[in-house]
């Protein structure tokens, strides 16, 4: 069965990008009837591969009746979980980091995208096509848009690659705005720079209005966590197959998109509703399943440095056992 909910929070924001898969093996454990599982996502293209799962009856075959809840944003997500409206979500990891911080137990239970480990990449840093910055020093005092406020994982990884570097991020005035704005702020020259994501990035290219200057991404932590399934830690010891089943699911879809570009870059703009041609241009998904545990580890560093985290945590209470056999000795493929 085929379903999504959209709830009273759930506004379609089209984001980000495209990526690779192969098909599904019906899990061993398959019920005669299919399992309920209810999961809460944002519509960009890192969250494609359950879509995939939908719409070849991926979930079907490995015996999940899977309801798809689509919400704006991920603390609309972490408040659903709490309360049980959803059993699962997915979200980039610095949410749901900060929410175990503050006393609730979530564990991941599998790795859905990671940055990738070489330009270009979706996270960027845009300055106006005709501005005079040239360097990442020389934003130092200019006015720069961000969506998800300065301690996000997108914004803060970037504050503290340049701290790394002595530029004095003090010095700049952030303006938090949702990322569909960037390209207006930019041009209109509200701002000097954007740090923004795809698709907002290549639309900001296309149009002629902004010039990358960096990547935050590739910035502060290569191969960084973009997106990981997420659930409480008493709904997984109590429903060991649901997760089993999920996990079965969701590496078989990423998998089927890897099997064809095209196919893929189709199956994103389908699920997105974006335009075909823009996501054409844009640079694939890193849909990755496998773990590079160092770089999940630096982006707790970082977010501990940047105050986001009230404290580090331990990999080991936050990936169930089955994600810590998804951990790689290298993470460049799925």
């Amino acid at each position: 069965m085929k379903r999504i909910l959209f709830g009273a929070t759930a506004v379609a924001t089209a984001l980000l990008l495209a990526g690779c898969s192969t098909p599904a093996a019906e899990s061993d454990n398959a019920p005669a009837e299919p399992l309920g599982l209810k999961i809460g996502f944002q519509t960009n293209g890192g969250q494609t591969p359950p879509y995939v799962a939908t719409e070849e009856g991926i979930f079907e075959e490995n015996g999940l009746d899977v309801e798809r809840v689509e919400f704006q944003d991920a603390t609309s997500m972490i408040a659903a979980l709490e309360r049980g409206d959803v059993d699962m979500i997915s979200t980039i990891p610095g949410g749901p980091l900060a929410a175990r911080g503050a006393g609730f137990d979530l564990k991941a239970v599998i790795q859905n995208e990671a940055a990738k480990y070489e330009a270009p990449d979706s996270g960027t840093i845009i300055v106006q096509e005709d501005s005079t910055i040239e360097t990442l020093d020389d934003l130092e005092g200019a006015t720069i848009g961000i969506a998800g406020g300065v301690k996000g994982q997108l914004t803060a990884g970037a504050m503290w690659a340049m701290q790394e570097d002595g530029i004095d991020t003090a010095s700049m005035t952030f303006v938090d705005a949702p990322f569909p704005t960037h390209l207006d702020m930019l041009k209109s020259k509200q701002v000097d720079a954007v740090i923004t994501i795809d698709p907002f990035t290549t639309s900001i290219l296309q149009s002629g209005v902004g010039r990358v200057l960096d990547y935050p991404y590739l910035m502060s932590n290569p191969g960084q966590p973009l997106s990981a399934w997420w659930a409480p830690g008493e709904w997984i010891d109590e429903n060991p197959d649901l997760v089993k089943m999920f996990r079965d699911s969701l590496k078989a879809s990423i998998d089927w998109l890897y099997e064809e570009e095209d196919r893929a870059r189709e199956t994103v703009a389908e699920f997105t509703g974006l335009d075909p041609a823009l996501v054409a241009e844009m640079p694939l998904n890193n849909w990755s399943y496998n773990v590079d545990e160092p770089a999940w580890e630096k982006n707790i560093e970082i977010l501990v440095a940047m105050e986001a985290l009230p404290e580090t945590q331990d990999l080991d209470d936050i990936f169930i056992d089955a994600m810590k056999d998804d951990v790689a000795e290298s993470a460049l493929g799925r």
